[in-house]
């Protein structure tokens, strides 16, 4: 295996390295859900920052980017597990739920047929909301 924890895999997915996805698909579904001390895991306002200006900077992928809002939208990786699906419970840091909401369930959306690319202006958009916070 990658000799590190689950629960650090999900550490470093969580504070934007997303060359940690990799490694955090290499679990499987039950070993993400059992992860002890799963409580108290935060996606926060820097987080989200940082993967929006890499992106816009195109430091890291569209696709890369995609697969990690789903993931840390719904807390488990689609389409990896057949019946009743147990999601890691992530939470948004206070403050900026909706603008972090926002932005995650957009960024989920890069690569749909419908509304898969970000128009012009919209990442500076979720950065200014960011900015603000709720």
């Amino acid at each position: 295996m990658t000799g590190r924890s689950v629960r650090n895999v999900l550490e470093a997915v969580l504070s934007g390295d997303l060359g940690s996805m990799t490694l955090l698909e290499s679990f499987t579904h039950a070993q993400l859900a059992e992860t002890p001390n799963c409580a108290h895991i935060v996606l926060t306002r820097d987080t989200v920052v940082t993967v929006l200006k890499r992106l816009r900077a195109n430091l890291i992928s569209p696709a890369e980017v995609q697969a990690w809002a789903s993931f840390v939208k719904r807390g488990y990786i689609v389409g990896r597990s057949t019946g009743p699906v147990r999601p890691v419970d992530i939470e948004y840091q206070r403050g900026y739920e909706t603008a972090i909401s926002e932005s995650i369930s957009r960024l989920d959306e890069i690569g749909d047929v419908v509304d898969g690319v970000l128009r012009e202006g919209e990442i500076d958009d979720f950065l200014a909301a960011l900015a603000l916070g709720e």
